[in-house]
């Protein structure tokens, strides 16, 4: 089991450093528009490790020419997390899919696609906790809003969070390091169906008791200067839905993005959406519930997918039962140094470990 270091994500913490916990307002007056046209697939041309630190990203890896493996996941069960959708053909068993979401501020053109950082909570399917990412569904507008179809250049970054994102706004700001993705110049609305099997060392790490969080970076370069116009397509994992479909995994109603600059946060209209790179839980946590056929609770729209995944990790050995040889087994990775045994992420083992495996295997699975 590989085990991705965690690090604080800037903006985040720094929000929840005054240990105040905010309630999202509605987004009743902001408006969300169904999208008349089909989202365009785009395939990345360079890929890379990355962590988020003090408002930069920050390599982890060199720039790797982005090599597909399998292509999309398709087998259902594969889906750890699925609030993704990417064409108008129909969802399984016939059922019509309608359109696909994204928030803008005013009807027509030139519209405002303005909100390029975005944190989601996650709740995972059954079976994938503490599993290894290398499949991503995402969904999403780059390019300049004022000035339709003129190309820039824009990079994804995506982030995972062990920690849940909850419905009273609060997140501890801490992530696993991520993956950037780097498209070239472009202009509109794309899906991409990530692959990254062909590098064992690129993986998003899902969360080790099944809930957690996901954080979208869409930037105009590869160091975090956020997208002019930018933001991720919404979607639904279904369960909102009457009736509810089989979407792997559920999310709560709540989602932080970044519309506008402190202190005057919490957009209210075209003119005042300037985000600032940053997302202040004080006023930048809103609740997404719409009145939308496909599910009422949408979210920031990706899709992870993952090969098994490990069903619980405090059951070390691998028995579905949870006993006293798991604390031996654990004890012999720590022995021998298997990244295993660096429960905290920090890549150093030490008592925290123990601390952290012992805190695992009381919440069970």
């Amino acid at each position: 089991m590989k085990v991705s270091r965690m690090i604080a994500v800037a903006g985040f913490a720094a929000a929840m450093a005054a240990g105040s916990v905010f309630a999202g307002p509605t987004m009743t007056s902001k408006g969300v528009k169904a999208q008349a046209m089909n989202p365009v697939k785009r395939d990345p041309i360079s890929v890379r490790g990355v962590k988020y630190v003090n408002g930069k990203i920050v390599g982890t890896t060199p720039w790797k020419a982005y090599k597909a493996g399998n292509g999309q996941v398709t087998d259902a069960p594969a889906y750890a997390f699925d609030a993704f959708s990417d064409d108008a053909t129909g969802l399984p068993g016939g059922a019509p899919l309608g359109n696909r979401y994204i928030l803008l501020w005013t009807a027509g053109g030139p519209v405002d696609y303005v909100s390029p950082v975005r944190l989601s909570d996650m709740t995972m399917a059954s079976g994938f906790n503490g599993a290894q990412s290398q499949f991503a569904d995402i969904l999403f507008y780059a390019g300049d809003a004022s000035n339709p179809n003129q190309n820039v250049d824009f990079f994804y970054a995506l982030f995972t969070a062990e920690d849940k994102f909850t419905n009273a706004c609060e997140f501890d700001g801490t992530t696993y390091d991520g993956i950037q993705l780097g498209f070239g110049p472009g202009d509109g609305f794309f899906f991409s169906n990530i692959d990254l099997t062909t590098d064992p060392t690129l993986f998003w790490q899902l969360p080790n008791d099944g809930e957690g969080s996901y954080v979208v970076l869409l930037t105009q370069d590869a160091g975090g200067t956020i997208l002019a116009a930018g933001q991720t397509g919404l979607w639904c994992t279904g369960e909102d839905q009457t009736p509810p479909t089989a979407r792997a995994g559920t999310n709560e109603e709540q989602e932080g993005t970044d519309e506008s600059s402190a202190p005057d946060c919490g957009a209210t209209s075209k003119a005042t959406n300037i985000p600032d790179g940053t997302i202040d839980l004080a006023c930048e946590c809103f609740d997404f519930t719409f009145n939308v056929p496909e599910g009422s609770v949408l979210t920031s729209s990706v899709g992870f997918g993952a090969e098994g995944g490990v069903a619980c990790y405090p059951d070390c050995d691998g028995n579905t039962t949870l006993n006293i040889d798991d604390f031996i087994c654990f004890q012999t990775f720590f022995a021998i140094g298997d990244p295993y045994a660096d429960c905290d992420g920090t890549g150093t083992l030490n008592i925290d470990d123990f601390i952290c495996f012992q805190t695992f295997y009381a919440i069970g699975c």
